[in-house]
């Protein structure tokens, strides 16, 4: 088997386990090859049962050493096979061992504003359920007609994204405020002051999918609890604040080289507080950079 150990890595010849023998290697010696950068192995009648040693040094990503280690198999006969890596190339640099220090070179910190969703209308509610619970529009359409029916939703077909100025919010607030889910939440909203959304179109005086009455889980079969689920988050997410980003663009030299660093991390947590899934920027603490 041949291959060339640029990358430091064994041939699939070497590691193989199958219990077929590998065929020995025509030519010149193995070592002769060595000096060229290539593998040479040679084995007779090896099984599968018998365990490699791998040296640790060579599963490590950086090595101090131009030498690859040695690989041995042996068998219970007294017969080894032998396979020697050498002088390939490290990865790694040679000076490696020497420390080296970051020089902050650059720093810029601002702060971004993430936007809370539009109130949910028809169209959007169907492509919402499509890609993130999976049911097809018939079936969210008709599930959202049961839900229409039994009162606990508005009208279900709606284009509208606006709330308008005169619907009494604070009403729908009120009833979710002792969900066992979202109640805790709701009720922050009331004590703390919601955020009427200032886009949208309110469309032929229909609004948009609004929760009209609270419902628990249990009283509600599958699909239904995972549509009013999703109206329920929806219409608390778009009259919420809407979410602070801190960002920090960074700049450091090591060495010679030049490195940039990009972090984010939420400062107010806004509407993310009901939906987090909407965004993928987490809470850690950002690193301290000082010039």
């Amino acid at each position: 088997c041949k291959s060339k150990a640029r990358s430091a890595r064994f041939c699939a010849g070497c590691l193989s386990r199958s219990s077929r023998p590998l065929k020995p290697s025509p030519g010149p010696s193995s070592t002769t090859r060595v000096a060229r950068r290539r593998w040479r192995c040679a084995s007779s009648g090896l099984k599968s049962s018998k365990s490699l040693r791998l040296s640790s040094t060579f599963r490590s990503t950086s090595c101090s050493s131009r030498r690859a280690p040695a690989l041995r198999r042996s068998s219970s006969s007294g017969s080894a096979t032998r396979c020697t890596a050498g002088y390939t190339r490290c990865l790694c640099s040679r000076s490696s061992n020497k420390e080296k220090r970051a020089v902050v070179v650059d720093v810029n910190s601002t702060t971004d504003t993430l936007q809370r969703p539009l109130p949910l209308n028809t169209n959007r509610l169907l492509k919402v359920a499509a890609t993130d619970l999976g049911m097809s529009p018939h079936e969210t359409l008709k599930t959202a007609e049961a839900l229409y029916h039994s009162g606990h939703i508005s009208y279900y077909k709606t284009s509208s994204t606006s709330y308008g100025s005169k619907f009494r919010l604070e009403d729908v607030l009120a009833a979710h405020q002792l969900h066992s889910e979202w109640g805790k939440y709701a009720l922050s909203l009331l004590e703390k002051g919601f955020d009427r959304p200032d886009r949208g179109e309110l469309v032929g005086g229909v609004l948009p999918l609004v929760p009209i009455k609270s419902a628990e889980k249990g009283k509600l079969t599958a699909s239904e609890w995972k549509v009013y689920q999703l109206i329920t988050k929806n219409f608390l997410a778009s009259i919420s604040k809407p979410a602070t980003v801190n960002c920090v663009d960074a700049s450091f030299k090591i060495g010679d080289e030049l490195f940039g660093l990009h972090a984010q991390s939420l400062q107010n947590k806004g509407f993310l507080g009901i939906m987090p899934g909407l965004s993928s920027v987490g809470t850690d603490e950002l690193p301290k950079f000082k010039l």
